[in-house]
C-alpha cells in the first residue's frame, strides 16, 4: 500500500488502493473475521475478493493514527475500485463543476433503484434492520467518472448477520432508503405520501417509494 494512500472508511471496514506485483488491487482491512467472511458471500450485490488472508498489519491502516504498532487483521483482495459510501459519493456528485443537474440526478437514481433492490433482497431474507450510517453499503466504481458506480452489500443477506452489540445505530430498511434519499437528492423534498409508504415498513414500500420521487 503506497504511504501516501488514504483509505476509506466504510463502517469498520478501510479501503486502501495498493499495488500486487504488477497488478493494481484495492484492499479490504479489518479487524472483525466475522465481518471479512461476509464479504464472500455470492449474488449480485457481493463484493466477491479475490483472496483472502489474516496478517499483521500497521494500525494506521485500519484506524486515523500514525502509530507503526502491527495489529491482526483481516485482508481481502480485491480487483482495484473506486470504493464510495452513498455519503461521500453523493457529495463528489455536487463538487462535480461539469456535471448537470440532469446527469447528477441520472446518477443519484441509479444508485437509489439498486439500494430499493438491495434492501428488498435484504427484507426478503428476513432481515428487518441495518445502520442508519448506510455503512452496510459500498458503492465500487472504475477510475473513470462517467461510469456508473455498482452497489454491494457488506454484510451477509441473512437474518443473523447484523451484530447487535457493535454500536451503531440500527434504523429500519425504508428508514434506510429515506436516508439514502436526503443524501442523493437533498433538494427534492419528501411528500406526505413518500413519508406515509415509508411508515409502512414493507417491500412493496420501497418501490413505491422509488417510483414517487421520480414520478416527481
Amino acid at each position: 500500500v503506497p504511504d501516501e494512500t488514504r483509505g476509506v472508511w466504510v463502517g469498520r471496514r478501510v479501503f486502501h488502493s495498493a499495488l500486487y506485483g504488477a497488478h493494481a488491487v484495492t484492499l479490504c482491512v479489518t479487524l472483525d473475521k466475522g465481518l471479512q467472511s461476509t464479504l464472500s458471500s455470492r449474488g449480485c450485490f457481493a463484493l466477491g475478493p479475490l483472496t483472502e488472508f489474516c496478517d499483521l498489519v500497521p494500525a494506521y491502516y485500519l484506524t486515523p493514527t500514525s502509530s507503526m504498532q502491527l495489529v491482526q487483521a483481516c485482508v481481502a483482495v480485491l480487483p482495484r475500485l473506486q470504493a464510495n459510501t452513498i455519503q461521500s459519493y453523493a457529495a463528489s456528485l455536487r463538487e462535480r463543476a461539469c456535471t448537470s443537474a440532469e446527469e447528477q440526478m441520472k446518477n443519484s437514481c441509479f444508485v437509489l433503484l439498486q439500494l430499493v433492490n438491495a434492501l428488498k433482497h435484504l427484507q426478503a431474507q428476513g432481515m428487518e434492520e441495518a445502520p442508519a450510517s448506510l455503512s452496510s453499503f459500498l458503492l465500487c466504481g472504475e477510475e473513470r467518472e462517467q461510469v456508473s458506480p455498482r452497489l454491494c452489500v457488506l454484510q451477509g443477506l441473512g437474518a443473523g448477520t447484523v451484530r447487535s452489540d457493535d454500536g451503531e445505530k440500527k434504523v429500519s430498511l425504508c428508514q434506510c432508503a429515506l436516508i439514502a434519499v436526503r443524501e442523493l437528492m437533498p433538494d427534492k423534498p419528501l411528500t406526505p405520501l413518500v413519508s406515509r409508504l415509508l411508515s409502512q415498513e414493507r417491500a412493496v414500500s420501497l418501490s413505491q417509494v422509488i417510483i414517487t420521487v421520480f414520478g416527481n
